[in-house]
């Protein structure tokens, strides 16, 4: 676990360096914005619950945010025929005023989860993650993000699921305008 955690400090403090390293070209605009983001998410409680996700947003940038607003998605898992519907706010930070390679994403909202025996039930939605921009234009940016989602979901039916929370380590691919 230590070497796992000095990995992790070495990695993020290279990423860094990268980022800083890097010579300041045009600062982001500031307006409306807008984007959508497609991933996967392998459920980590062991309930055989990994999804697919599209995501969309809009919202606002100017300074420091990279982007605030309101989101919505859908989550479909891939064993079974249950779907969950985030609705979230968002925050996209880089906390530089300059571009920069790496920012935070923060999700906050409520999930919509309807169970394979039509059951339904909602839970608060949390999702961080560390971003990676890959690719930005006059207007618009692609972007990679590797985080961590959490539904406080507590479901249980006779067919035989039992879910006390589901944890998710997700990856998502998405473009703003």
């Amino acid at each position: 676990m230590k070497k796992l955690l000095l990995l992790f400090c070495c990695v993020l403090n290279a990423v860094s360096y990268v980022s800083a390293a890097e010579p300041v070209k045009t600062k982001l605009h500031s307006g409306f914005a807008w984007g959508a983001d497609i991933g996967g998410a392998i459920d980590l409680t062991g309930n055989d619950m990994s999804t697919l996700n599209i995501n969309a947003a809009f919202g606002y940038r100017r300074g420091v945010i990279d982007f605030i607003g309101i989101g919505a998605g859908m989550s479909s898992m891939v064993s079974n025929s249950a779907r969950m519907f985030p609705v979230y706010g968002v925050l996209r930070s880089n906390f530089r005023t300059a571009p920069s390679l790496c920012f935070l994403d923060a999700r906050v909202g409520c999930a919509f989860v309807n169970m394979q025996d039509n059951s339904n039930h909602t839970g608060v939605y949390i999702a961080p993650g560390l971003g990676f921009n890959l690719a930005k234009g006059k207007s618009f940016n692609s972007y990679l993000i590797v985080g961590y989602q959490y539904v406080n979901l507590n479901a249980k039916s006779e067919s035989g699921f039992n879910i006390d929370g589901l944890n998710y380590a997700c990856v998502r691919l998405g473009v703003n305008f």
